[in-house]
């Protein structure tokens, strides 16, 4: 199986209820709200996002890693130097 976190990186979580882009809709831009549901068995109510889930971008090969040095528990739109 792919990994594609590792232990000690700051990721953008976004937890049930969040509106997200849909990284695999055919339609540009659709969004999608994040549900409770089950993954390979074990219960998820949440995911850790990449770029196109975000809308920053198209990049959709992994997940936003943040810097160092950014606060835990920030909400993502206090980080002007992610957003653009």
């Amino acid at each position: 199986m792919r990994q594609n976190i590792t232990t000690g990186q700051k990721v953008v979580l976004a937890l049930a209820g969040a509106r997200l882009v849909d990284a695999y809709a055919d339609e540009p831009g659709k969004m999608k709200t994040l549900a409770v549901g089950k993954i390979r068995g074990i219960m998820s109510e949440g995911m850790v996002c990449s770029e196109k889930e975000l809308g920053i971008s198209d990049e959709h090969e992994g997940i936003l890693v943040l810097p160092e040095d950014a606060p835990a528990g920030t909400p993502l739109q206090e980080r002007s130097s992610v957003i653009r």
